[in-house]
């Protein structure tokens, strides 16, 4: 959901990331990311400065956006 209502996010561990969205620990955070790309909810995109993460559905995106 935090993604969805980002955008694109390119620090998900970043403490001020998690506090803003209420998430818990960095080590959470990271688990959740990678259980997301596992399960191809998000996907990352590679640039030579950073990894930017964003929500594969835009449909999904935009329906997390208006939810919650």
């Amino acid at each position: 959901m935090a993604i969805a209502k980002e955008g694109f996010v390119s620090e998900p561990q970043a403490q001020n990331f998690l506090k803003k969205h209420k998430i818990g620990a960095a080590s959470s955070a990271q688990k959740a990311l990678k259980a997301l790309l596992d399960k191809e909810m998000i996907f990352s995109l590679e640039t030579p400065e950073k990894t930017v993460y964003r929500v594969y559905n835009v449909f999904l995106m935009r329906w997390l956006e208006r939810v919650f």
